[in-house]
């Protein structure tokens, strides 16, 4: 586990290196109003690959993992099912752009964002299958490749003195390559032909057992790109340039929890399905791990904070320190959520984090409406530590309760009513 861990993770590090580099860049170059154009096409781009994905990713990587044999099955099914996912997706992302209110340059900007966000919707689906088997070594090839060659083609398109339309154009040429090579080695490696013929009852149960994975997903991105949408509304592009900017540095660490998801999830759903107690040593190591590296890099940055955005993005970004000091406190919390949430998904309890960060969701979107008015970016940074402190007690609390409720665990001093009125139904999907 910890061996397929480290692949992933390394291969994470070197490719979000380079992303970040780019990213100082770009920042440097433009400057914070134009930087935050480009922030609010790429949170646009995240929250919409959440529609396009459909959780897909994330079911075939548990059901594959216990099941192989239906691989060629939901292939072929899956395949044609996001021929529509992905045509409704372009049509709303460019819909939402022109209704907003946006330039023309960010409309046009958008339409190039959503076919990476197809491409990468669909890279997604086939690295669930890498995830199913076990074998990260391509996911971690692809990802690194991608992100390597897109990051240093616009690091030169960028330092040559071209704009963000070549940027956004050569990405998306670049995302649709990697999605053919993806698909190229998941066809001769693991899956000889897709051979299985559509089946409209199948489909219908996938797309019904993945609506939860879909919520959460779109709860998700909520959560974490609000404050963003919220920000170019209420305060213009250069908050969200000095906001997006500090918020690069927390999403560093973001590949971290992913990459030990990736191995987690297909063996804690199998620890669940065999009752095996090993589900508590994977839970409570993966959680344990994430902590010590949350409060060690908090820490420092917390620390360095001055010094750390004045040498990566120039003194015209020093007034987000103070963003930046509170966004940081909540690394830890950041780094154990998505082991808690994953968890809870893996023990076929999909409704719980959708609960659990829907909650959240409103939280911040509270706060953020409350605080950025008076605060601007650093109202946003206090809203994101709270959430995550508040997201972390809930799904802690349901994980605690759904060990206790298989019996993997004694009972805990603690009420199960209302973790059973919200998963009561969980066996209906």
């Amino acid at each position: 586990m910890f061996k397929q861990s480290f692949l992933l993770i390394s291969s994470d590090i070197i490719s979000k290196i380079v992303l970040f580099l780019f990213q100082i860049v770009l920042a440097r170059q433009l400057g914070p109003e134009s930087f935050g154009t480009y922030a609010i096409v790429i949170t646009f781009s995240a929250m919409f690959i959440v529609f396009s994905n459909y959780g897909l990713d994330v079911l075939v990587a548990r059901d594959i993992a216990n099941a192989k044999e239906n691989s060629s099955k939901y292939l072929k099914n899956l395949l044609l099912l996001k021929i529509p996912i992905s045509a409704i997706t372009i049509f709303a992302m460019f819909a939402v752009a022109i209704l907003s209110g946006y330039s023309s340059d960010v409309v046009i900007f958008m339409v190039f964002a959503s076919i990476s966000t197809i491409s990468l919707s669909y890279n997604r689906l086939f690295f669930g299958f890498f995830r199913a088997y076990g074998i990260l070594r391509y996911e971690a090839f692809i990802t690194t490749v991608d992100r390597g060659v897109s990051s240093f083609l616009g690091i030169g398109l960028v330092v040559t003195g071209f704009g963000l339309m070549s940027i956004f154009f050569s990405a998306s040429v670049i995302s649709i390559g990697s999605a053919w090579i993806s698909y190229y080695i998941l066809k001769n490696q693991f899956i000889s032909s897709p051979h299985h013929s559509f089946e409209l009852q199948f489909v219908k149960k996938i797309a019904k057992e993945a609506t939860p994975l879909l919520l959460l997903a779109i709860f998700s991105v909520i959560y974490f790109q609000i404050d963003v949408i919220i920000l170019s509304f209420m305060k213009g592009d250069e908050a969200v340039g000095l906001y997006s900017s500090v918020m690069r540095l927390l999403s560093l660490f973001q590949f971290i929890p992913g990459a030990v998801v990736g191995v987690l999830l297909p063996l804690m759903s199998q620890h669940f399905m065999n009752k095996d107690k090993r589900l508590v040593d994977s839970l409570r190591k993966g959680s344990l791990y994430m902590a010590i590296l949350g409060i060690s890099a908090a820490l420092f940055i917390f620390l360095f904070a001055n010094q750390l955005v004045e040498v990566f993005y120039s003194n015209k970004f020093l007034g987000a320190v103070p963003a930046l000091k509170i966004l940081i406190l909540s690394l830890p919390f950041y780094l154990v959520n998505p082991i808690l949430g994953n968890f809870l998904i893996a023990c076929n309890s999909q409704k719980l984090p959708v609960f659990s960060v829907a909650i959240t969701s409103l939280i911040n979107i509270v706060f953020n409406i409350i605080l950025i008015p008076k605060y601007s970016f650093t109202g946003a940074a206090v809203s994101k530590f709270i959430s995550e402190i508040f997201l972390f007690l809930i799904q802690g609390y349901f994980s605690i309760a759904l060990l206790s409720s298989i019996g993997i665990v004694g009972e805990k001093p603690l009420s199960l009513h209302f973790y059973q009125s919200v998963a009561k139904k969980e066996t209906s999907l």
